[in-house]
């Protein structure tokens, strides 16, 4: 009998350990990814001043998932010609490659980042949106 609560008891806990184990593979994914100067180089021109920018998309599920993070896309509260003054002064490079939509790539240390302002669809045609910051 008491084997056999014990055996249960396993059964019920594994799923719970692996998750765990899965919790400290993405933290350290994520750690590694804010590691990384380019990354920080976003933060610091982005990130304050009442603004935020948070990493969002394929980067942020593949570091949940473990995996490498590939491509890594900004999401920020700041307005594009914010996004624009604030990585031009911080000496980074500012490409408005998606105006109507919010979106700049910025190069940071050589590599490429697409930041895209929040937003909200106010009208939509189900294809065009007019959108409001």
């Amino acid at each position: 009998m008491t084997r056999v609560i014990l055996v249960e008891l396993l059964f019920f806990l594994l799923p719970f350990a692996a998750f765990g184990a899965y919790l400290v593979i993405a933290r350290s994914r994520l750690d590694a990814l804010m590691a990384r100067e380019d990354v920080r180089a976003i933060f610091r021109a982005l990130d304050g001043e009442g603004e935020e920018v948070r990493i969002v998309g394929g980067a942020l599920r593949n570091a949940l998932m473990g995996l490498a993070p590939g491509d890594v896309d900004f999401a920020t509260t700041a307005r594009p010609e914010v996004v624009r003054s604030r990585a031009r002064r911080a000496g980074l490079k500012a490409i408005p490659t998606g105006e109507e939509h919010g979106t700049h790539t910025v190069i940071a240390r050589g590599t490429p980042f697409e930041v895209t302002t929040l937003r909200e669809d106010v009208e939509t045609d189900g294809r065009h949106a007019v959108v409001a910051w």
